[in-house]
C-alpha cells in the first residue's frame, strides 16, 4: 500500500490544487474518512457532484443493540461533514451546508456545496491539523481528568 492510499499518511501536498472542483471535493472526502464514529463503524458513505458532495448514511453499519435509533450513527456522520468543512477551509474553499436534500432517500443526510473562497487563517489551519492528530482513549474517564477553570 502506498502512503497516498493509507489516508492518514496522505500528505496535504498532494491537493490536486489545478484539478476540477469535483476532484477537489473527492480529495477533501479522504479526510471526512478520517472522522471518529461510534464503535469505529464508519457509517458514512458520500456521492459527490460538480461543486457538491451528498453525505449519505450507510444503513448496513447500523449498531441496533447501543443504537437503536440511529442517533450515535447521525452523530459519527456530522463529525464526518465537520471535518470535510474543516479540511476544505484548509485549501481556500467555502461550504454551504443544507440538510435532507433529498427527503425521499432515507440514508441522504445533508448535502456540502463547495465554492472558491478566501486564504484560511491561522485557527483554521491549526484546526486543519489536528484532524489526523485525534485518538481515541478507552480509558475510564472521571472529573479529576477535567480542569474547570
Amino acid at each position: 500500500m502506498a502512503a497516498s492510499d493509507d489516508l492518514w499518511l496522505r500528505s496535504d501536498v498532494d491537493f490536486p490544487s489545478n484539478g476540477t472542483l469535483e476532484e477537489r471535493i473527492r480529495f477533501l472526502i479522504g479526510y471526512a474518512a478520517l472522522a471518529p464514529s461510534g464503535h469505529n463503524t464508519q457509517p458514512w458513505s458520500f456521492a459527490t457532484g460538480p461543486d457538491w458532495v451528498d453525505v449519505l448514511a450507510d444503513r448496513t453499519r447500523p449498531l441496533p443493540v447501543v443504537d437503536p435509533h440511529d442517533r450515535e450513527l447521525a452523530i459519527s456522520c456530522g463529525a464526518a461533514v465537520g471535518i470535510f468543512e474543516a479540511a476544505a477551509r484548509r485549501f481556500c474553499l467555502e461550504t454551504t451546508v443544507a440538510t435532507s436534500p433529498d427527503p425521499e432517500v432515507l440514508r441522504s443526510l445533508v448535502r456540502i456545496t463547495v465554492t472558491e473562497g478566501a486564504q484560511p487563517d491561522a485557527g483554521e489551519i491549526a484546526l486543519f491539523n489536528a484532524i489526523k492528530n485525534r485518538r481515541t482513549d478507552r480509558a475510564p474517564i472521571s472529573w479529576k481528568t477535567f480542569r474547570v477553570t
